[in-house]
This record gives C-alpha cells, sequence and structure tokens, in this order.
C-alpha cells in the first residue's frame, strides 16, 4: 500500500512540471532572432566565424561553403576566399589548372613562365630544373635545358658519351666526348690518338707517349714507352732522350741503375751504387734483381735468404711474416705449406679453420666418429659421448610436444592430429582442436576431416565441428569441412562456420553466395565493392587499387596517364598529340605545334596541307599558315606554289596538283576550239574566216566569210569567194564578175560594167571601161587623156593596154607621155620612176649620174658641181646638237666605196653606210656605223650603248664617279647609282636607298628610311617607326615611355607597363598597379592592398601594413587592455504546489 501510495502523490508533481515546460517551450519558440543569430534556449546567440543564419526561429547555424575563408554571417556570402580560388564578390571559384590565388578577395593569375599549378592552387610551383619550358596545367616539361630530351613531358639528361639531337641522343664522334647531361660534345685532347667518349681521358697515344689522365705525355729520359705507359729503364740500360720507345743498353766499362737517363762510367768495378733489393755484379757492371726468398740493403753486393716463417717476392729489400695460420710457408710465395692444429690446408694453399662436428688431422679436417662430437670450431680432437647421449655429451629429456624412442637420436615432434603424445611412444595423449579422441585415437569432429574447432560437448564420440581449417567452410547438413572454391570457382576465402564466400580472387567480388566481375571501368576496392575509376581518377577508365592506393592504367580518351599513375592528363600538348589508335601521347609531326589524332591543325614556319607540315618552297615569295599567298610565278594555290604547267599564265595548285586556269595561249594548251582564230581561256572571241561565234558555238556563215547573227538572221561583213555584196550588202554569186576586192565586185567581164554593185552590160560603144555612163576606157585604137582621145600611133608607146605600159626603148615614161632618155640622162641606160637606174657601158653611176671611167678628173668635178647643188638644198646642223642629221653632199665621197658596180656602190667603208647605192657617212658623233640608225664607234666625248646610240660622257658624268681607261663606260657608279645591265652606264637606285648594289639591294638607307636585318631588299620609311622618339636609317634608337628597343624597332609594353626593357620586364607601372617580380599587378590581386601609386601598394586593409618593399600587406598585432567582466548568473528555483 505504501509503494502505491507513494505513487500517487507523485504523479501530479510530474504532470505539473511537464507542463511548465511545455509552457515554456512555447515561450521559447516564439522568439525570433536577427539575420546571424540563432535560437538557444530562450536567448539568440550569434554564430560562430565560418557559420551563418538567415535569422527567424532557426536552433542552429548553418557551414558556410568551404572554399569562403571568412563569409557574411546573415547571409553565408563568401567575403574573402581560401587560397586556390578566385573571388567574384559574393562566392568564391577554385582557380583552374595554370592560375594561382593567395586568397582573400584577389582573382586568379596565370602562372609566370617557368611555373605552373594544379586546380585549386595558392601559388604557382616552379618547373622541374631540367625543363626549358613546361606546361602551365600541370608541370609537364614543353621542352628541356641544354643536354636534355622530351620524353612524356620529363626531360632527361643524355648518358655520358652522348649529346642531344632533335628529340633523341646521338653518338659523340671519334676522339669527342661527353659528360652526363652535356648539351655538346668536346674534343678530346689534341695529344690522345683515341680517348674515352664519356670522360675525355685519352685510351692510346702517339709513339713514345703515355696515358696520364686525360692528356697523354711524353715519356721522361730514364723512361721508355711500352703499352701507353711509361716503364723506368732497367739496370745496365738508360735513355737520354723523351718519348723513347726502348732502352738503350751501356758499354762496357759504364753501368747504370733503374731510371737512369746516361750511363755512369765505372770507376771501381766491385762497388757500385746499388738500390735496396738488388746487389751489384761486377761481372757485367750491372745491378741486379735479388731473388725470390731473398732480400738486399743498399749497395749489397749480394743478397741475403729470409728466415723461417718469413718469404720474399724478387726485388725485395726485406722479408714479410707468413699469415698467422700457417705452420711453415713457402719462401718464395708465402703460401702455407703446413697448417696449425685445428685447421687445414685447401686447394688454394690457404689454412682454413675446422668447423664444429669435426678435428684437424694432418692437413685436413675429419668428422668426429661415432659416439664422438665437438661443439667448437679449430679443434684438433673429438670429445666422447656418454652412452645415452644424444647432443653435446649429455641426455635430456624430450620438451612437451616432442618424443623419443631411445637411442642416439633427437626428439620427433608429436603428431600433427595431436595436442600432445607420450615422450616414451609418440601416442597421442589429448587431441588437436578439431579433434576428439574416439578409440584412443584422435578423428577429425568433421566428417571429412578439416575441422578446426570442435563443440565443447564433452563426450568424445560426439563429434560435432563448429568451425573448420582455413579455406573450408562447415556445411551443417553433413557435418563436413569443404573448400571455400566449392561455393564458387572464384572464391578463395569463406567463413569458417557457414557456407558464405567472404572474399574473392582477382577482380571478382563476393555478395556471399557467389562471385562476380567488377564492371567495365569498375576496380576491386574490398572484398563485396567496386568503384567506378573515373570516381575515384578524374578521367579514368581502368585502373588498379593497392592499400587504399588508386593507380590508374588507362585513361579515356584523349587523357593519359600521368607519370606517377595517380591522374589523367590531356594527350595534348604543344608538342604532342593523343593517337586514338594506340591511346597513347605522341609527339606531333616534325614542325607540328598542335595536333589533333594524326591531324596537324597547327604548324611552324612551315604550311599547313591536309593535316601535314610541308616544307615552305624555294618559290614562295609570302606566305600565311595554310598556303603560300604569293609565289613567285603567277599561281594560285591551296598548298605550295608547285611547278607551272607547260604554256600555263596563271596556275591554281591543290593537294600538290596544278590545274591551268589560264593558258599563255588557248592554242598551245589545245584549248582553241575548231574555226577558232582567236582565243582566251577557252572562250573564242573570234572566229575564223567564215564562221562566227555564239553561245551555243561556233556556226559556219552561209554566204559570207565574215558575219554575225542577230535575232537569229546572219548579218554579212565580208564575202567568201566567190560571193560578193549586193546592193543590200548580202552576198550573191555573180557570174559576171570576174574581179573581187574584199567582197565587192571590182571587175567585171567584157563589156560589161559594175552598177549598184552588180555587173551590168556596157552600154557606150568601142567602150572597153565604163562607169555608169562615163567611159574608162575605150578599145585598141584609141586612148583617152584628160578627158579627150588619141590615136595609139602618135605616143611612142611599145606596149599599151588602154593608157601606155611601156615606152619605146630609147624613151622613158613619165606621168604623161615617152620622154627621151639622152635629153634628160646622159649616157643612161634605164630609167626607173624618173632616176637612172643603170649607165652604159664603160660608166659608173655616182649619185644618179653616170660618170666615164676614163674621166675620173672630169667626173670628180662634175660630182663637185653636182654635190654643191644638193648642199644648198639641205639644211644644216650644228654640229653639237645630238640628234641625228640627215646626209649631207659633202658626205658622199666615192673613195669610201670599196666596191662599185653600174648600178651604184656595192659596199662602204667602216665610217660610211650605203643609202640608194651612194656611201653616206656616218653622222655625228657616230665614227663608226652599219646604217644609218645604229652606231657601233662613238667620237671620244661620247660612247655607244645598246640601242645603237651615242651617249655623251656629259650625260654619264653626272652618274659615274669613275670612267674606265679607254673611257667607253662607267668602271665605278656614284652613291644612289648601279651599274646597268650593260655594264657601261648607270642606273638609279631605288628611291630608298642611299647605295645600292649591282642587284639593286640597298646596301644604306636615305635619311628618311631605315632598314633593319629582317627587312627585304629596299629601306622602309621612317614614319613607321611607331613609339620612336629618336630615327636613324639603321632603324630607332631611342623608344618613348610604353615601348621597348627590340632590334632596332620598338615593340610595346605589356598593357599594364608603362615603362619596361623588355616585354616580361616591367619597371614602371599604371597608377592602379604595382611591380612585383617585374611584373604589373593590379592591387586588388595583393592580399589586403586597398590602394597603389608610383609602382607600389600604398595602403592596406585594417590591421595589415605595407612591408618595406611596398611589394605585399603584412599582419599587425595590437595589444590592449583585455577587460574581463565577471557574469553573475542567478538560478531561480521556482516550487509549485498543485
Amino acid at each position: 500500500m505504501s509503494s502505491i501510495y507513494l505513487q500517487n502523490t507523485v504523479k501530479p508533481t510530474m504532470n505539473a512540471l511537464w507542463c511548465l515546460l511545455v509552457m515554456l517551450l512555447i515561450g521559447v519558440s516564439s522568439k525570433t532572432c536577427e539575420a546571424g543569430y540563432f535560437q538557444s534556449g530562450v536567448d539568440c546567440v550569434e554564430c560562430k566565424n565560418g557559420y551563418y543564419s538567415v535569422g527567424g526561429t532557426v536552433l542552429n547555424c548553418t557551414k558556410c561553403d568551404e572554399l569562403c575563408a571568412t563569409c557574411d554571417k546573415t547571409n553565408g556570402n563568401c567575403t574573402s576566399c581560401v587560397g586556390g580560388c578566385s573571388f567574384n564578390g559574393r562566392s568564391c571559384l577554385l582557380c583552374p589548372a595554370g592560375y594561382s590565388s593567395h586568397g582573400g578577395t584577389s582573382t586568379c593569375t596565370v602562372c609566370h613562365s617557368g611555373y605552373y599549378s594544379f586546380g585549386g592552387a595558392s601559388v604557382c610551383s616552379s618547373c622541374d630544373s631540367t625543363c626549358g619550358s613546361c606546361d602551365r596545367t600541370n608541370g609537364n616539361c614543353t621542352t628541356c635545358n641544354s643536354g636534355y630530351i622530351l620524353t612524356d613531358g620529363k626531360c632527361t639528361p643524355c648518358r655520358a658519351g652522348t649529346y642531344p639531337s632533335g628529340d633523341m641522343c646521338v653518338e659523340c664522334p671519334t676522339n669527342y666526348y661527353s659528360s652526363s647531361g652535356s648539351a655538346s660534345c668536346r674534343k678530346c685532347d689534341t695529344t690522345c690518338v683515341t680517348c674515352n667518349s664519356t670522360n675525355g681521358y685519352c685510351t692510346s697515344c702517339q709513339i713514345g707517349y703515355a696515358t696520364n689522365n686525360k692528356v697523354c705525355t711524353m715519356c721522361a729520359v730514364g723512361y721508355y714507352e711500352h703499352n701507353n705507359a711509361c716503364k723506368q729503364c732497367e739496370n745496365g740500360t738508360h735513355s737520354s732522350t723523351g718519348g723513347s720507345t726502348a732502352c738503350t743498353p751501356c758499354q762496357g766499362g759504364y753501368y747504370s741503375l733503374i731510371g737512369y737517363s746516361e750511363c755512369v762510367h765505372c770507376a771501381d768495378a766491385s762497388v757500385l751504387a746499388v738500390k735496396g733489393g738488388q746487389y751489384a755484379n761486377a761481372a757485367t757492371n750491372g745491378c741486379k734483381l735479388c731473388a725470390a726468398g731473398t732480400y738486399s740493403e743498399h749497395n749489397a753486393t749480394s743478397c741475403t735468404s729470409c728466415g723461417d716463417d718469413t718469404y720474399s717476392k724478387e726485388g725485395a729489400t726485406r722479408c714479410k711474416a707468413c699469415l698467422s695460420v700457417c705452420n711453415t710457408c713457402d719462401k718464395t710465395t708465402g703460401e702455407c705449406l703446413t697448417c696449425y692444429s685445428g685447421y687445414q690446408l685447401n686447394a688454394s694453399q690457404s689454412c682454413e679453420i675446422c668447423q664444429r662436428g669435426t678435428h684437424s688431422y694432418g692437413t685436413k679436417c675429419d668428422d668426429c666418429e661415432e659416439m664422438k662430437y665437438q661443439s667448437e670450431e679449430g679443434q684438433s680432437v673429438c670429445l666422447a659421448c656418454s652412452t645415452n647421449c644424444y647432443i653435446d655429451g649429455s641426455c635430456t629429456l624430450c620438451h612437451d610436444g616432442y618424443y623419443s624412442t631411445g637411442g642416439t637420436g633427437s626428439c620427433k615432434p608429436c603428431p600433427v592430429i595431436c595436442d600432445n603424445c607420450i615422450r616414451e611412444s609418440g601416442v597421442c595423449s589429448s587431441c588437436s582442436s578439431g579433434f576428439k579422441k574416439v578409440g584412443g585415437e584422435c578423428t577429425s569432429c568433421a566428417s571429412n576431416g578439416n575441422c578446426n574447432t570442435c563443440d565443447s560437448d564433452e563426450n568424445e564420440s560426439n563429434r560435432v565441428c563448429v568451425e573448420c581449417a582455413e579455406n573450408y567452410y562447415l556445411n551443417d547438413e553433413d557435418n563436413s569441412c569443404n573448400l571455400c572454391n566449392t561455393i564458387d570457382p572464384n572464391c578463395v576465402k569463406c567463413s569458417r562456420n557457414a557456407k558464405v564466400c567472404v572474399a574473392c580472387k582477382d577482380d571478382f567480388v563476393t555478395d556471399g553466395t557467389s562471385c562476380y566481375k567488377c564492371g567495365a571501368s569498375e576496380v576491386k576496392i574490398d572484398t563485396q565493392s567496386c568503384m567506378k575509376c573515373y570516381d575515384a581518377i578524374n578521367n579514368c577508365n581502368n585502373c588498379t587499387f593497392n592499400n587504399t592506393n588508386f593507380v590508374c592504367v588507362g585513361c579515356f580518351a584523349p587523357y593519359v596517364v600521368s607519370t606517377n599513375s595517380k591522374s589523367c592528363v590531356l594527350g595534348y600538348t604543344e608538342g604532342t598529340y593523343y593517337n586514338y589508335d594506340i591511346k597513347k601521347s605522341i609527339l606531333n609531326y616534325d614542325n607540328c605545334v598542335k595536333q589533333v589524332n594524326t591531324t596537324c591543325i597547327q604548324c611552324k614556319n612551315t604550311l599547313l596541307v591536309n593535316g601535314s607540315c610541308i616544307d615552305v618552297e624555294s618559290n614562295c615569295v609570302r606566305h600565311s599558315t595554310t598556303t603560300c599567298d604569293v609565289c613567285a610565278t603567277e599561281t594560285i594555290t591551296t598548298a605550295n606554289c608547285g611547278e607551272t604547267a607547260d604554256n600555263c599564265k596563271y596556275t591554281k595548285v591543290v593537294s600538290g596538283v596544278g590545274e591551268c586556269l589560264q593558258c599563255k595561249s588557248d592554242e598551245l594548251c589545245g584549248l582553241q576550239q575548231q574555226h577558232c582564230a582567236i582565243s582566251n581561256n577557252s572562250f573564242c572571241y573570234l572566229a575564223a574566216i567564215g564562221y562566227f561565234s555564239t553561245i551555243n558555238g561556233i556556226l559556219e556563215c552561209m554566204s559570207g566569210s565574215l558575219c554575225i547573227q542577230i535575232n537569229q538572221n546572219e548579218i554579212d561583213y565580208k564575202c567568201a569567194n566567190p560571193y560578193v555584196f549586193d546592193s543590200n550588202y548580202k552576198c550573191h554569186a555573180d557570174v559576171k564578175c570576174n574581179t573581187r576586192k574584199s567582197s565587192d565586185c571590182v571587175g567585171c567581164i567584157t563589156n560589161h560594167h559594175i552598177e549598184d554593185h552588180t555587173c551590168t552590160q556596157n552600154t557606150i560603144a568601142n567602150c572597153e571601161i565604163q562607169n555608169k555612163d562615163i567611159c574608162i576606157k575605150y578599145d585598141a585604137t584609141t586612148i583617152t587623156s584628160d578627158g579627150k582621145c588619141y590615136p595609139t600611133d602618135n605616143l611612142d608607146c611599145a606596149v599599151f593596154d588602154g593608157v601606155c605600159k611601156k615606152c619605146a626603148a630609147d624613151k622613158y615614161k613619165t606621168l604623161e607621155r615617152c620622154e627621151l632618155i639622152e635629153t634628160h640622162f646622159p649616157s643612161c641606160q634605164s630609167v626607173v620612176g624618173e632616176h637612172c637606174a643603170e649607165c652604159q657601158t664603160k660608166h659608173n653611176l655616182i649619185n644618179g649620174i653616170c660618170v666615164t671611167n676614163t674621166l675620173q678628173n672630169t667626173a670628180k668635178t662634175y660630182f663637185k658641181s653636182i654635190s654643191n647643188q644638193l648642199q644648198n638644198t639641205q639644211q644644216t646642223n650644228d654640229i653639237n646638237n645630238n640628234t641625228k642629221t640627215t646626209p649631207k653632199a659633202d658626205q658622199n665621197d666615192e673613195s669610201n666605196c670599196i666596191e662599185k658596180s653600174s648600178k651604184g656602190c656595192l659596199r662602204c667603208g667602216d665610217t660610211h653606210y650605203i643609202q640608194n647605192g651612194v656611201c653616206v657617212k656616218c653622222e655625228y658623233p657616230c665614227t663608226h656605223c652599219s646604217n644609218l640608225t645604229f652606231c657601233t664607234k662613238c667620237d671620244q666625248y661620247s660612247y655607244p650603248n645598246t640601242n645603237g646610240d651615242c651617249t655623251t660622257l656629259g650625260e654619264i658624268i653626272t652618274t659615274c664617279l669613275a670612267m674606265m681607261p679607254n673611257y667607253d663606260g662607267c668602271a665605278i657608279c656614284k652613291d644612289g647609282y648601279k651599274r646597268s645591265t650593260d655594264g657601261k652606264s648607270c642606273d638609279k637606285c631605288d628611291e630608298s636607298c642611299a647605295k645600292c648594289d649591282v642587284f639593286g639591294n640597298c646596301i644604306d638607307c636615305n635619311n628618311t628610311f631605315y632598314r633593319i636585318d629582317t627587312s627585304n631588299k629596299y629601306c622602309r620609311p621612317q614614319s613607321e617607326l611607331i613609339g620612336c622618339l629618336n630615327t636613324s636609317t639603321y632603324g630607332c634608337l631611342i623608344c618613348g615611355d610604353g615601348y621597348y628597343l627590340h632590334t632596332n624597332v620598338c615593340d610595346k609594353c605589356d598593357d599594364n607597363c608603362t615603362l619596361c626593357t623588355s616585354l616580361n620586364e616591367c619597371t614602371s607601372c599604371l597608377a592602379t598597379h604595382i611591380l612585383v617580380d617585374s611584373q604589373c599587378v593590379h592591387f586588388s590581386t595583393v592580399s589586403n592592398c586597398v590602394s597603389a601609386s608610383n609602382n607600389k601598394c600604398t595602403q592596406c586593409a585594417d590591421n595589415f601594413k605595407v612591408n618595406p618593399e611596398g611589394t605585399q600587406c603584412d599582419k599587425t598585432t595590437n595589444y590592449g587592455l583585455v577587460v574581463v567582466l565577471p557574469v553573475v548568473m542567478t538560478l531561480v528555483y521556482l516550487e509549485t504546489t498543485f
């Protein structure tokens, strides 16, 4: 009753407390906290650093993003980042590979040349010291330092004796050597005949020289050379010159010792200066070595034998003690003859100690006899065993687990089924685990053996196995222990008390009842689990797992396994590409910078053609990345210029195959259509006679030889034979027309004339040729002249056909009549065109006059009068005038005619030329000529040029610095001029040249032009020099701000530099940038820097200060007064009674 009573009195009190608790909770839950705070009981508590809350009734704060170094407690936005992240004002982003960030509010900056980083790096790491340059994203070398070659992103040194050539190491040439990592091979010392390619040491020398480390040295006097070594001359010989290959014996009465350079006269043949190990030989006046087993000191005349237990070799100065284990030894070799007790003499005549269980007997070690033993080395006798002894002279009780049946044998282990056995018999006294005693014998608790543990039933006959041996499982159905691989062939470990596989072999995992293989791209991570390789290692397709370490052995294309097998890296670098067939990163083709599979997409200094880099041909003047833009020949190409096809004016080359775009001539190229007269670019511009060209081809004219087609109608421009134009200019056949010219009829048959383009019957009597109503020609009985008719017998005409065709024999024909020859041309035989063409016999034709051969003076007088008349009718020119003059009478001189005839002069002298059968003097300033227009020699003030003109020296002297010795041209041209192709005159250089060579290439520039080493043949305007303050003919001398001088031109500094010495070496920055390691970086990229000026950080954030160099902000520590306010808490106990 008391307990019940107590329970009822307590219960109302507990209910009251629960009610109070609920009321308190309701009061607490109605509390609302501000952002950055959370509820804790009845209070709002501020979130810790790194946590935030949005306020309200939250009971805890949320952790900010792990990339935030600090964050806003009210919303979780990052206010600064951890290292390796870029801050964008609200959140932090991991820097990609090749970039780094110190954290804070900085952005990611690219790693400088020679540095690299993986994603999320706070600093860039230095590339391997062997790299010339490396990939910013993984540190793999892209080029190597001198002496190294690039292999799979690493630079390895060439071994000693080789040097790098391209991507391989090549053996040094003969007589050159290199050490490991050398960029080139060095020549061995000139004294070497051959040398070691790995260190330069001479391996063979010239005769008389011996190897001495790296060099060969001449053997000194007293020595001779033998097998590349210098050896001392023996006693009785000498060498007096360096480089000897043999020593010379001493003459009688002279002697020498070892290494003598000359022989010494024997003053007293019985005593010689002798070295130790030798003795004086008076008979030979020389020294001899002491034999083995003897010795001598200096100046000895005999050798002394070694004492007992000592020996010596030939030439010894003292005897050495035999080995301590030798009892006696050979005095000449030191080899043991007999050994001390406990040792034996082996085959190499050395004494070795006798082992345990043996003893020394004579010169050898023998085993101990039966019932004797020896437990120590180096003994001469064996000890006797006691009668019941089996080891070390005493009988010992067998240990537990061992037994002995007596005798001299050792204790044997109990049977494996026994936990223990009887020492005297080996019968089991207790069974091993997994066995029970049945009928006095240990029997396995499992029906088929292999039991490890039996049940605890003390009844031995109840054999129940509860745990099988290792690699066996318990089958409860038949109390058997079976191999694990009977569960599954791939099971290698199983539960020993149930049919459960717990581990499978290789890459198989277990679900307990069977083994199954991991899927594609999976790897076994424990006995029951597989994991995707790409979940462990990004982009990994095939991997292994060992002791918590993943090792990638194959990546998804286009990635390859890194050198440490811990990651997959892109197979594409500046020097490699990913081969999809073999799934490896392979070196790019020659000159290829970027390559995709087997296709190059960017070449270096070559042409990219069909995915390969090909060399630029010599006939390419200017090229771009994929094609030659300007060829020396008229070629349009998609690659190299190639060869221009024969007869082709413009060529197009595609994939190395040339296609003629325009021929020099369609006819030459076989492109001209049939019946086409003028064709170009396979188009007929003019059809052949009798044809015309249309869009449908070349058509034949119906009747005309020249026609066109307009509106399907043929329009004739010229008629084909025998057609002629009619009055409508249509070609037709006129049978009465017997003479045509072009397409018109110009002559009709007899008694017909042309009227309206048609032959019409004559209408005038006796008229043979009629024109309309006028007779042009009458018949043979009548001739017309000036519109009058004359009888034909009054004309002195021998042959006439309407008009006089030929006069009588003594007459000549004028325009109006036949005149008597003798009246106008005395002694003339024939007149042509009112000029005497040929004289009578015994007369010569001189200037159109017939002169008798025998009357020379008379002829000369007559010629004189005629020439005077001609002179009065011709104009004269000043002799200094350079233009050609017409022939003058006084230039004609019959004495200059070398070969004459009745028809005039046939050949003149060099100073004259033939004109109308007369020798005419060459025109000044020409002194020799071949005709009127071509001069072969000029006067002393001129010289003939290639055009046959005389150029005066006054013209060339303005461009020539030195004339040729005979003044027939210029030898040296003045500055600004070059020798012309005729080798005599001077042509002006290009306007940009102050001087030029014979090919027109500028040597020096004019004042407003410049030329640098990379320029072409001409100089360039100095106005092109951008950013230059002081120009010269050699380029720029001083650059302005923002530029730096590079090969005499100004290159622009980096965008953030105001002054620099090179592209990567800034010396002054923009106002908002800081100079750090010769680079200009924005002040915001320097942690905690808030402003910059004069290349330095000038102000840092609170609690930070600028370092002395002005390149970073260091944290400061402020020491102040820490006031601790005690907090008094009052606990109020509320007692409530119900």
